[in-house]
This record gives C-alpha cells, sequence and structure tokens, in this order.
C-alpha cells in the first residue's frame, strides 16, 4: 500500500492498482497495470515517488515504474544479478532462508530508494531514473 497524498492505494496481487478514499473508503478508480504486451499480474509492493508508483512484481527481481493516469509500465529494472553480487543465496524453501525481492522504500527528502527482500538480511540504496 501507498499514498499520493490525497488516496491510499493499493494492489490485490493482480494487475490492479485500487485508489481509495482514505475518508470513506470508498473507491475512487481502478488502474489496470500493462505494458506493450498487456496485463502484468502479480503487482506487489507499491511505493509513489515523484508522481510515479514503483512496485515489484511477485516472484521476479523486477521493479516497474506505472504512470499513475495511464497504469502503463514506463520502466523496468532487472535486479536479477543483485542477490547473486550480494551474496544472497538462492531461495530454498527452507523457513525464514532468504526469498523474494520484496520490499521498495523512498527517502523523499534525499532522493534515496532502498530495496530489500523477504528475510533478506541486507537492505540496499539503489539509483533509478525517478
Amino acid at each position: 500500500m501507498t499514498n499520493n497524498g490525497k488516496q491510499l492505494i493499493y494492489d490485490d496481487g493482480s494487475n490492479l492498482l485500487h485508489f481509495i478514499d482514505p475518508n470513506t473508503f470508498t473507491e475512487i478508480k481502478t488502474l489496470k497495470v500493462h505494458d506493450d504486451n498487456g496485463p502484468v499480474s502479480e503487482i506487489n509492493e507499491l511505493e509513489q515517488i515523484n508522481g510515479f508508483i514503483y512496485a515489484n512484481q511477485w516472484k521476479t527481481d523486477f521493479i516497474y515504474k506505472i504512470d499513475t493516469l495511464t497504469g502503463a509500465i514506463i520502466g523496468k529494472a532487472d535486479l536479477s544479478n543483485l542477490r547473486q553480487t550480494a551474496g544472497i543465496p538462492p531461495v530454498s524453501g527452507r523457513r525464514h532462508s532468504p526469498d523474494v525481492l520484496n520490499g521498495i522504500a523512498y527517502d523523499a527528502k534525499n532522493n534515496r530508494i532502498f530495496i530489500t527482500g523477504k528475510n533478506w538480511n541486507k537492505l540496499f540504496e539503489i539509483k533509478l531514473d525517478n
């Protein structure tokens, strides 16, 4: 879940983003996330950054930059080498072992983006075109 200063924005695990009035919890609009090939599902872990929504795609190493007016993916970051470079072991299925990329945070004051994953023991500051 994230917000744009006026509405709460959440995903439901599909390709839909829901914009909610925080006072009444009424849905204001639904946005269909898509790229040139059609709907992009399993959108997860949202962060509002400079008027765009950044989200990872569940069980992938991608972070998408989403246009909040059209739902179009206008940027894609492939972080597949991050786990290996950082020495984070692959998903093992063992309880509490490192899992998928799943965390985006934004420091607006210093224009910094941080990412992590489920049960990762590291936090990374990354640079994206934001």
